[in-house]
């Protein structure tokens, strides 16, 4: 449920915010491109997505091709709005 607070005169929603492991993640990406994923939404590079997850960078990028064709969209920012849009 949505909150309105006044800020400066204006009535602003307050988004839920969910912390990244919680997020539910489309049934057509593997274990893998959901790990990279939630490393994304957190504002993370490819280099330190495959730092954290044990991988070189090029396999990040491989797995972000993999989920923009899953998911139909075309950028880093499209992708993670499509996994957050169901939870603002």
């Amino acid at each position: 449920m949505n909150h309105l607070t006044r800020i400066e005169g204006r009535a602003v929603a307050q988004a839920r915010f969910l912390p990244f492991e919680q997020l539910a993640m489309p049934t057509q990406l593997t274990p893998r491109e959901c790990e990279v994923l939630r490393c994304l939404a957190t504002g993370k590079t490819d280099a330190d997505i495959g730092d954290l997850l044990g991988i070189s960078a090029r396999t990040v990028q491989k797995h972000l091709e993999h989920i923009y064709v899953k998911l139909g969209v075309e950028t880093r920012t499209a992708a993670v709005m499509r996994v957050l849009g169901p939870n603002l």
